[in-house]
């Protein structure tokens, strides 16, 4: 069965940028009610969209993360580790819940209308803080207009990529890891298997200098290795193979320092 995607709206860079600039010295509360205000009329979409998300389906997406967001503190400043594990309940939403195509959620567009629009409050209170001396929010803007490190965006790719079950295991250098080399790991199979292969490894080399020492033998491998026609069983032994290598390497190491 083919699969049925939905397309969100988008605005652009520039639009991002006078949304940010609007809101950006705002309270979160007051932030909050303009998200939950928001509204498609005069939105922009894909233009040959067949099926185009309406402002019911968006409020509803926007109401179950908010609740999500609620039940981890929000807005209430909380850990980094309950934020990671708020990601991972988001991941879930995301998987079920957006059913967007991975050429629609490649254009960074769409990912300004839910960074800055749709869920403004949650990007800010995930990221940002509110800095009191210059009275406004303080954020990496890499996380509103930065395709593989924007808030909503990310999630989505780890959730296509990797599967909300993987990436809520892998930590958030484990998985940058992983997202970042895109001329690696684009593939999902192969991703899926080197991630699924990494949290195997000894807890007392599990780290991301194997990861990273890997990923260099695998682009070595790879000038001449094609993981595309690989099947299921080959290429769980060829991942299996060069994390063994990478291990040993990792120990060798350990013992001699």
């Amino acid at each position: 069965m083919t699969p049925v995607f939905f397309c969100y709206p988008r605005i652009t860079l520039a639009q991002a940028v006078q949304d940010w600039t609007a809101i950006r010295e705002l309270p979160l509360v007051q932030i909050q009610k303009i998200c939950d205000n928001i509204t498609i009329v005069g939105a922009e979409f894909y233009p040959f969209a067949e099926i185009r998300s309406e402002n019911s389906e968006l409020h509803f997406l926007r109401q179950k993360i908010v609740e999500i967001a609620k039940s981890y503190g929000y807005p209430n400043q909380i850990s980094s580790r309950l934020k990671v594990t708020f990601e991972g309940e988001l991941l879930k939403i995301f998987q079920e819940e957006v059913a967007m195509s991975p050429a629609e959620a490649s254009n960074m567009n769409v990912w300004h209308f839910f960074n800055l629009r749709l869920l403004a409050d949650i990007t800010l209170w995930r990221f940002g803080y509110f800095d009191t001396e210059k009275n406004r929010w303080s954020i990496n803007e890499e996380r509103l207009y930065m395709l593989n490190r924007n808030m909503f965006g990310r999630i989505w790719w780890r959730g296509y990529i990797l599967g909300p079950e993987l990436a809520s295991q892998l930590s958030e250098d484990e998985t940058v890891q992983i997202l970042e080399r895109p001329s690696l790991y684009a593939y999902p199979s192969f991703a899926k298997a080197v991630g699924t292969r990494y949290l195997t490894s000894p807890s007392k080399i599990r780290a991301t200098r194997v990861l990273r020492d890997a990923s260099k033998r695998f682009t070595r491998r790879m000038a001449v290795l094609s993981v595309f026609i690989m099947q299921e069983s080959q290429l769980t032994h060829f991942v299996d193979e060069v994390f063994n290598e990478a291990e040993s390497a990792m120990l060798t190491t350990l013992r001699d320092s």
